[in-house]
């Protein structure tokens, strides 16, 4: 099945699948964002170098602009507004 394209389309489980996942993951020493929805991880060291490096904040910017503009299209012709994106 696809991923959720919207918010609202998010199973109300998910939150706890995820908290579970991250939970297992730094019992193993795994580091990783404490949400499914974070971009940047400041207290990883080579994260926070990148992070504070011009083009690499363009990529996430882009990375974000990207997401809306397809989530826009998506969303909008799927609703026939008459937009065309």
């Amino acid at each position: 099945s696809e991923p959720p394209a919207r918010a609202d389309l998010i199973p109300s489980t998910a939150g706890k699948l995820y908290s579970d996942v991250h939970k297992g993951l730094l019992e193993k020493g795994y580091m990783l964002a404490p949400s499914a929805y974070e971009i940047g991880f400041i207290s990883n060291s080579v994260e926070a170098i990148k992070l504070n490096e011009t083009s690499y904040q363009n990529q996430i910017a882009e990375a974000i602009a990207v997401g809306i503009h397809q989530y826009a299209k998506r969303v909008l012709s799927s609703k026939n507004w008459g937009y065309n994106l």
